[in-house]
């Protein structure tokens, strides 16, 4: 049967390549089918096309809105909306190497998106030169009127194509910028932007973190990190060497990371003092830890100077191994120094980069194993390197190793094993007041059973010249193999 021979559907004879090889059931009505179903007009065929792809945009996104909140599915659109600019201009670059690297390209490549995906935007170019380009995008938001009827555009970064265009701008050349600003967006969809892609030539290459935290403690990942908006990304490959007397390794890791991603989304904020309020890291259960960790981040932003950042962590198959979330306040110069700038050290030596042994922990009253305290020997300005340049204190995370040694010595001796090497399950980190170096912390330690198998050392950190302070809590999970 051959049914496009016989219909009076406009649309069709425009792409009757692709449908020639369709056969219908010969019961089949192939015309009335065509008639009723396939849109009349090519304008129809492609609006109904990219009515087909907000939808499917909005839908997925509604998804991860419902699993993993609103701030998520910003970084999650945006990472998407980049993933597809860096695809489009590669193939507009290879298609034609002849176009030149400056503002304009940005534009083209805009252009041929608009034509082939979203035409219910309307454009109008005011400026076209190679260090400026000025257009204004109007009509409908598909994006927009998708989310809208979801419920969860105001959730998202508007215009939600901005990543497309950033990442187009990156790729053209490293010294364009993009801005956009919202002159309208309305609940239908009427949208007018204002775009501007300018060559700034006071951009630096360089994307080192502008951080008040240094090396050794600073430490990035080996492997490329990738970034869409507030998401960062990128691969741990010596994941196996994070067990529970180096997990704090990877916490560090983490951490850098965050400052990393907090110094690149606010490249205007200067260097920040990160005071960490609660840093808490879940395993999955029953999950292989591979050599390699792929870690994703979302940084985002609670109040003034107060921050957030969720971490997922997933093994080579990409399941998830762990989630991490990092709440903490970030401090200019002057905030900082008003508060602790008794702490500056006014001749700092250059450190040598080597971390000395950790300070020697005594243990007191260990009667009852389950209910005890420990001595912590002071830290000192070497144990605390890179936290922070001049303003030595002690990092909840070094404290964290010292207590994590500590419950694998008891481990190890209430269960008499020889060697043992726990998983982590559970940390949660409460810092609450800032901890300074050459000072003798008084811990309190209770230990509870939860299974056969795992253990929760619950860390209260005090000092012995002020006993009734808490300056944090530390709770540990740890799995034993057996």
């Amino acid at each position: 049967m051959e049914p496009l021979k016989h219909h009076s559907n406009q649309a069709i004879d425009h792409v009757s390549a692709l449908r020639s090889h369709d056969i219908y059931h010969p019961d089949m009505n192939a015309n009335e089918v065509i008639t009723r179903f396939f849109p009349s007009t090519v304008p129809d065929l492609v609006l109904n096309l990219s009515d087909i792809t907000s939808t499917f945009y909005g839908q997925l996104l509604q998804q991860i809105y419902l699993l993993q909140g609103s701030y998520v599915t910003d970084a999650i659109s945006q990472a998407a909306i980049a993933g597809i600019g860096r695809i489009k201009t590669d193939l507009i670059l290879q298609q034609y190497p002849d176009l030149e690297r400056d503002a304009r390209t940005v534009l083209l490549i805009l252009l041929s998106a608009i034509f082939t995906s979203s035409p219910e935007y309307r454009f109008q170019v005011k400026e076209f030169t190679p260090r400026l380009v000025k257009v204004d995008l109007s009509g409908k938001d598909r994006y927009h009127r998708i989310t809208n009827k979801l419920g969860f555009a105001q959730h998202l970064t508007w215009p939600v194509i901005i990543p497309f265009l950033k990442t187009a701008a990156v790729a053209v050349s490293p010294r364009l910028t993009v801005d956009a600003i919202v002159k309208e967006l309305n609940d239908n969809s009427d949208c007018l932007y204002e775009i501007t892609i300018k060559a700034d030539y006071n951009v630096s290459a360089d994307t080192t973190a502008v951080t008040t935290l240094a090396a050794p403690f600073f430490q990035l990942p080996a492997a490329p990190m990738h970034s869409y908006g507030n998401l960062l990304q990128t691969t741990i490959s010596n994941a196996s060497a994070f067990a529970a007397d180096n997990f704090p390794e990877l916490l560090k890791n983490c951490i850098s990371m965050e400052a990393y991603n907090a110094s690149r989304i606010n490249q205007s904020a200067g260097a920040s003092y990160i005071l960490g309020n609660k840093l808490h890291v879940s395993r999955y259960p029953e999950i292989r830890i591979d050599n390699t960790l792929n870690v994703s981040l979302v940084s985002r932003q609670l109040a003034p100077h107060r921050y957030s950042s969720t971490f997922i962590i997933t093994n080579n198959n990409n399941e998830p191994a762990y989630t991490m979330l990092f709440d903490y306040y970030a401090l200019d110069e002057t905030s900082f120094q008003s508060k602790f700038g008794h702490l500056k050290n006014i001749s700092p030596q250059p450190g040598s980069g080597v971390i000395p042994p950790l300070p020697r922990l005594t243990r007191m009253n260990f009667t009852d194993p389950y209910a005890y305290r420990i001595l912590l020997n002071p830290f000192t300005a070497e144990h605390c390197q890179g936290h922070f340049v001049n303003y030595p204190c002690v990092p909840t995370v070094l404290l964290s190793q010292c207590l994590l040694n500590e419950a694998i010595a008891w481990l190890t001796e209430m269960l008499h094993l020889p060697e043992i090497r726990p998983v982590v399950d559970d940390i949660a980190m409460f810092p609450n007041k800032l901890m300074t170096i050459e000072t003798t912390y008084l811990v309190y330690i209770t230990v509870h059973r939860l299974s056969r198998k795992s253990f929760r050392f619950t860390n209260i950190i005090r000092t012995t010249n002020d006993p009734e302070t808490i300056y944090a809590t530390i709770s540990l999970d740890l799995e034993t193999p057996q």
